[in-house]
């Protein structure tokens, strides 16, 4: 698979955007063992506290993301991306519950890194994938099957159309314990430098195929 583009619409509108990739192959997914399942609860628990005392929407990553979706023109409030969700049930103490250890690790990774990092089937794509942003032709059918606009949105896109984003739970892609090739799509903090970048995709690289094996290529898109 060729790396995913990054739309040059896009790029102008948020020049210091950085996308990290990461193909996985020949992976083996299952229940989370043990010892994932009790790191990500305890996780939880350390980061409610923390958040009790500091709310999530105070740290500069978050506002970081509310300034992207700004420049967008985009309303912070009514286009959560997946991180602040995340953010918003460990804050108001409702367990993240276990659903296999791929998406597991990807909502631990998630949380800890506070940005939005898609996980999708990869064998489910089709043709090439683009990051851009969502043109007035642009439908789709939410998971409560309501048609959704998603004009200016950032998407994740291939031959046949937008199959994901980061603000809205849209999953034609989705991974499951079948899975055996996965693509991740992480929306680092613009902040980072690029070894920054390549040194948080590598840790995340790593803890992904320690648990399930496998091989795996890291591209970080960037202007």
């Amino acid at each position: 698979m060729k790396p995913p583009l990054l739309e040059r619409t896009l790029l102008k509108a948020i020049p210091q955007i950085k996308i990290g990739i990461i193909t996985s192959y020949h992976i083996v997914i299952d229940d989370s063992p043990q010892m994932l399942r009790g790191r990500f609860q305890f996780f939880q628990e350390a980061l409610q506290l923390e958040l009790a005392e500091k709310p999530y929407d105070t740290f500069q990553k978050i506002e970081n993301w509310r300034s992207m979706l700004k420049a967008l023109q985009l309303s912070p409030k009514e286009n959560l991306p997946s991180s602040e969700l995340l953010l918003q049930q460990v804050q108001a103490g409702r367990k993240l519950e276990s659903i296999h250890s791929a998406s597991d690790i990807n909502r631990f990774l998630s949380l800890q890194y506070q940005i939005p990092i898609e996980l999708y089937d990869l064998d489910q794509l089709h043709g090439d994938i683009t990051i851009r942003l969502g043109l007035e032709t642009d439908t789709i059918i939410h998971e409560d099957n309501q048609k959704l606009e998603v004009k200016n949105l950032l998407l994740s896109s291939d031959s046949k159309g937008p199959f994901g984003s980061p603000i809205f739970r849209y999953n034609r892609a989705e991974v499951t314990k079948a899975t055996t090739n996965t693509l991740q799509i992480f929306y680092l903090n613009p902040e980072l430098t690029l070894d920054e970048s390549h040194q948080l995709l590598q840790a995340a690289d790593r803890m992904f195929h320690q648990l399930h094996g496998g091989q795996s290529k890291i591209h970080l898109l960037h202007d």
